[in-house]
């Protein structure tokens, strides 16, 4: 029997059903809060499923009805595209494992939402397929508009060449959207790490690498300059200077992928990236070292992704900007020798075998300028090291919730080892799952001896319970992965002028404008952290999730040694991960000052790819 056009369809209809059925899983996931049952009324598995469900599970609002519509409409869009990639569905499922990873632990501190008890764990299970589903479709959808080109500006129709009046074109757009924050916070916020190296040049507070001894010379002698006129010009002086150079460095950003052949709304976007959004016209305001390194960064990755496109050194003018870069980068940042460092070494591998001595040299010149002035120039300045124990915050907080998870296990010789290196009593009654700060800040100083007994200890108790490690470390970075979630405990946008104690009086520095002003546009930068779709533009878990999704992309297309341009992006992820905060804006700026080039230069490739 022929079936007619108008004949039952079952394809089809299968199609519509998978496609009903998945949006109620996905909009269910979506909606469902994190919630832990440890007692249930019902003996079946099934039952005490639906209990959970029922818990946790949000009133049906017009939200919730929203939010079903608008994943009907995804999966709608998707259920015809083919793209037969395991990848893309593994990267659906690594990041359903994140999300739900990152609820239980936004939540409870722990993976309980996951691994409380048998019932909990199906129950985050089928969670974690409805986030996998809705994820696969929405990557097929991105994928679909980079393997259609959608995304690629016609060449007929090319007005963003860049040239000097469209580069100060939108030089003046980008400093022009700052300007307001510049004004009504002037002379600018100077938050605590600020004020300590003010401190530290104008000889209040002992000289010390801890935030690197050059940065602390730039911002001192630029606010000495202003100084001579009263503190607040030479605190607004060094304002203006960070301002200045960020801007440009953002313009260079926009101006290089102008060069590529991408849609125009993405070069508009790029713009409007740092014009618009607050936390960058919030940090341009605000007197700390992070703001040069991140606008350096920038610089940087812009020269480093040009050597990987053209698979060679640059010219003699831009080899030099690349040195001088790199030797400021890591002046400016201490871990900033580990990231040029590991970069430069991927560098070398993927170009031609003619330009890895000059790449070679440039890593010897910035490896050995760094070690010039971290072991002669500055010890014969008086500047002291910066302490180990920032890079420790690892195994420190693992011991800390050791001790508070297995108080009674603790034998009282292994105390008086652990207390050698960081206050017991500290580090029990003050760990905080999310910020390594109050645990490493007990740190002693130990000696050599009592840091490596130290050692088999933190050994000894990871063989007894190794999972609470893994939990330590998971709570202490599960924000650099999962996008739902950037930590509030310390400021994400510093709208302050730090105090006493570190305010000892030698410094004059205030506010000038009124307080209702400052209010407002404080107010008005934090909202940006509540808005739906918005809010995720600030969540440092969101550039994670782009940077596996660009380098996914070149894969999928066989571009391998095109993936090596993420690899700033990446080692900066990695640092971020085993650092003291968990999911803190202030650590992913560079990666956020450098997502604009990355995208554009992914879309970029794979354009051409296509177009060959």
């Amino acid at each position: 029997m022929r079936l007619g056009k108008d004949s039952f369809n079952i394809s089809s209809t299968c199609r519509y059903v998978r496609t009903i059925l998945f949006s109620v899983l996905s909009s269910i996931s979506i909606c469902m809060e994190p919630h832990i049952l440890d007692e249930y009324q019902s003996n079946n598995i099934l039952s005490r499923l639906i209990e959970l469900f029922d818990a946790g599970l949000i009133n049906f609002t017009l939200i919730s009805t929203s939010i079903f519509a608008l994943v009907c409409i995804v999966y709608y869009l998707t259920e015809k595209i083919t793209l037969r990639s395991k990848m893309t569905a593994i990267t659906a499922v690594v990041f359903a494992i994140f999300t739900i990873l990152g609820k239980s632990y936004a939540s409870f501190n722990s993976w309980d939402y996951i691994f409380n008890n048998k019932t909990q764990f199906v129950f985050a299970i089928i969670i974690m397929i409805g986030f996998a589903a809705i994820y696969y479709a929405m990557i097929k959808g991105i994928y679909y508009f980079i393997d259609t080109r959608r995304l690629v500006q016609k060449e007929s129709k090319n007005v963003w060449v860049p040239n000097k009046k469209k580069f100060f074109l939108v030089y003046g757009i980008i400093f022009a959207c700052w300007i307001p924050y510049l004004i009504v916070f002037y002379p600018g916020s100077v938050p605590y790490d600020g004020y300590y190296q003010l401190n530290m040049f104008y000889g209040i507070s002992p000289a010390s690498n801890h935030h690197p001894w050059l940065s602390t010379l730039v911002i001192g002698l630029i606010t000495m300059l202003g100084r001579n006129f009263n503190d607040n010009f030479g605190v607004f002086l060094y304002i203006l200077f960070q301002s200045l150079f960020c801007a440009f460095a953002f313009s260079v950003v926009c101006c290089k992928i102008f060069n590529y052949r991408i849609s125009k709304w993405i070069k508009i976007g790029a713009i409007l990236f740092f014009a618009i959004l607050p936390v960058w016209g919030a940090y341009a305001q605000t007197l700390m070292k992070d703001v040069v390194y991140y606008g350096l960064f920038a610089l940087f990755s812009v020269l480093y992704v040009e050597i990987v496109e053209s698979k060679c050194a640059l010219s003699k003018k831009k080899m030099f900007a690349f040195i001088l870069l790199g030797c400021l980068l890591v002046q400016y940042r201490n871990e900033g020798i580990y990231i040029i460092g590991a970069s430069l070494f991927l560098l070398i591998l993927i170009v031609k075998s003619s330009s890895r001595l000059k790449l070679f040299s440039a890593g010897g010149i910035i490896i050995v300028c760094h070690l010039i002035f971290v072991m002669l120039i500055f010890p014969a300045m008086g500047v002291e090291k910066g302490s180990e124990k920032e890079m420790l915050s690892v195994p420190f907080q693992q011991t800390a919730r050791y001790s508070v998870t297995y108080e009674n296990e603790i034998t009282e010789r292994e105390i008086a080892i652990i207390d050698k290196v960081l206050n017991y009593e500290t580090i029990k009654n003050k760990y905080n799952p999310i910020n390594s700060d109050p645990v490493k800040n007990s740190y002693k100083s130990p000696s050599k001896e009592d840091f490596v007994n130290y050692i088999k200890v933190w050994y000894e108790q990871l063989k007894k319970h190794p999972t609470c490690y893994v939990q330590a470390t998971l709570n202490n970075c599960f924000g650099y992965l999962y996008p739902g979630y950037i930590q509030n405990s310390i400021s994400n946008m510093q709208f302050y002028i730090k105090g006493e104690p570190l305010a000892t009086g030698d410094l004059n520095i205030y506010y000038i404008q009124n307080d209702v002003l400052r209010k407002s546009l404080s107010q008005y930068s934090l909202m940006w952290l509540k808005i739906p779709g918005m809010s995720l533009l600030l969540y440092p878990g969101t550039y994670s999730w782009m940077v596996v999704l660009g380098i996914i992309e070149l894969i999928r297309y066989r571009k391998y040694k095109e993936c090596v341009s993420a690899s700033l992006i990446v080692f900066t992820i990695a640092i971020c991960l085993i650092s003291p905060v968990n999911g803190y804006l202030r650590y992913m700026l560079p990666v956020m000052a450098t997502m604009p080039l990355f995208v554009g230069f992914v879309i970029n490739v794979l354009c051409e790819a296509r177009s060959n």
